[in-house]
């Protein structure tokens, strides 16, 4: 089965940072670690939907908005999608001139 993004959705993978593992620390019951507002995902293979106004590449980095990004379980996979609208940068290891 294959996912299509539509209505300027684009299809993402989430990078998973890893955190350093510590010795036990005991943490009140009502901690919640804060969340950062801001995650940087990669752009699958199946890429974005058509109507996008940017020609989103496979593969790329991107900034988004942590909160908005949907998860979509169907018969036991997962897909993450983000609204073109909620991207704030690409990553990239080059400089653009």
């Amino acid at each position: 089965m294959r996912f299509l993004p539509y209505n300027r959705n684009i299809s993402v993978e989430l990078i998973e940072e890893e955190v350093p593992e510590e010795g036990p620390i005991l943490l009140p019951a009502e901690y919640r670690p804060t969340q950062d507002p801001y995650a940087v995902v990669r752009v699958t293979d199946e890429g974005a939907a058509a109507d996008c106004h940017q020609h989103w590449q496979p593969g790329w980095l991107l900034v988004v908005e942590a909160q908005m990004i949907r998860t979509i379980n169907y018969e036991e996979r997962t897909y993450h999608t983000i609204a073109e609208n909620y991207v704030i940068a690409s990553l990239s290891a080059y400089e653009r001139a």
